[in-house]
C-alpha cells in the first residue's frame, strides 16, 4: 500500500471520530454512527449516505493583500509579521520627505494669503481697498488652503495602513527596497486569523446534497490520521472549474466544482494555507428524517 493510500485511510478513520462532535457543534441532535470506507477509499458512509468528499485549503474569514497607493522607498514596517493590527493602524512608512516638504510650502503660502486678507478686509469696508481686490485675497487665500489640504493627502499615501483588524500574515518587502503599486507581490497580507474557514471544491454530482449548516470533518494534509470539526457556511451560486488538486492521480482537473465555505472550531494546531480534505454529512434525500 502506498503512502497517499495509507493517508487517506487514516483520514477515513479519524473522520469518523471527530463527525460526532462536529455535528454536536453544528447543533444537531444525534450522532452519526461510525462510517465505513466506501469502494474507491475516498469517503465514508453514515446510515447508508455516502460523505461529500472535497479538496480545499484553509483560509482566514478576512484577507487582504495590501499594496502602496504610489511608488515610494519603504523605510519600515511599523508592524511585522505574527503581530495584530487594528484597523487604520500604520504598518508601512514609505519616504515622505517631498511630501513633508511640499506641505511646509503649502502651509507658508496659506500664512501669506490669509494674512493679505484679513489686511484688506477692515480697508476695504472703509472704502480704501476695492471690491475686486479684496475678492482676489479671498479667492488666494482658498487656493492656499486647498493646495494645503492636497500636501496633507499626499502626505498620509506615504503610510499604509491596515484597512480591517487583523494579523500581518506576511510582508514582502525590506527597508530600503521600492514598493510600487503595480508590482506583482504586495506590501503585505492582512488576514482575520480568529475565526478560520475552508474553502473546499464539491464536485458538480454532489451540489444537491451540499447545503448550509451541514456537519463537516476537515482533515489537513499536515496532520494525517488527525480530523477537526466544522459546519457549513456558504454554499457557491455558480460552478467553475477546479482549481484544487489532491492526491489521487485519477483526478480529474477539468472538473466543475461548486465553491463551499466550512468554518472551523478553533484550534491552534491550524494554520492560514494548509491543504485539507473535506468530508461533509449530505442532507438526507427525499422522504428520509434528517
Amino acid at each position: 500500500m502506498n503512502l497517499n493510500a495509507k493517508r487517506r485511510l487514516l483520514a477515513v478513520a479519524a473522520a469518523a471520530s471527530v463527525l460526532a462532535s462536529a455535528m454536536v457543534w453544528c447543533g444537531r441532535d444525534k450522532p452519526a454512527p461510525p462510517p465505513g470506507p466506501r469502494a474507491q477509499g475516498d469517503q465514508s458512509q453514515d446510515g447508508g449516505r455516502p460523505m461529500i468528499a472535497a479538496t480545499g485549503r484553509i483560509e482566514c474569514r478576512k484577507e487582504a493583500s495590501v499594496r502602496a497607493k504610489s511608488p515610494g522607498r519603504v523605510v519600515r514596517y511599523a508592524k511585522k509579521e505574527g503581530e495584530w493590527a487594528q484597523e487604520g493602524s500604520a504598518v508601512v512608512l514609505t519616504d515622505d520627505g517631498i511630501e513633508r516638504a511640499a506641505l511646509r510650502e503649502a502651509e507658508a503660502e496659506l500664512f501669506k494669503t490669509e494674512a493679505a486678507f484679513r489686511r484688506l478686509k477692515p480697508l476695504a469696508a472703509k472704502g480704501v481697498a476695492s471690491a475686486q481686490e479684496l475678492d482676489d485675497a479671498d479667492a488666494g487665500h482658498r487656493l492656499a488652503l486647498a493646495r494645503v489640504e492636497r500636501a496633507k493627502a499626499a502626505l498620509e499615501e506615504r503610510v499604509v495602513r491596515a484597512p480591517f483588524a487583523g494579523r500581518i500574515l506576511k510582508t514582502y518587502l525590506e527597508a530600503g527596497e521600492t514598493a510600487n503599486p503595480l508590482a506583482v507581490s504586495p506590501l503585505f497580507v492582512i488576514g482575520d486569523d480568529r475565526t478560520l474557514r475552508v474553502t473546499a471544491e464539491v464536485d458538480e454530482l454532489d451540489v444537491s446534497r451540499v447545503a448550509e449548516g451541514l456537519a463537516a470533518v476537515v482533515i489537513p494534509d499536515a496532520y494525517p490520521g488527525e480530523s477537526f470539526p466544522g459546519k457549513v457556511v456558504k454554499v457557491g451560486r455558480m460552478l467553475g472549474r477546479k482549481t484544487i488538486a489532491s492526491d489521487n492521480p485519477a483526478e480529474r482537473m477539468d472538473a466543475k466544482v461548486l465553491e463551499v465555505e466550512v468554518e472551523l472550531a478553533p484550534s491552534e494546531k491550524l494554520k492560514r494555507g494548509l491543504g485539507a480534505q473535506v468530508r461533509i454529512l449530505p442532507r438526507p434525500g427525499p422522504g428520509r428524517a434528517p
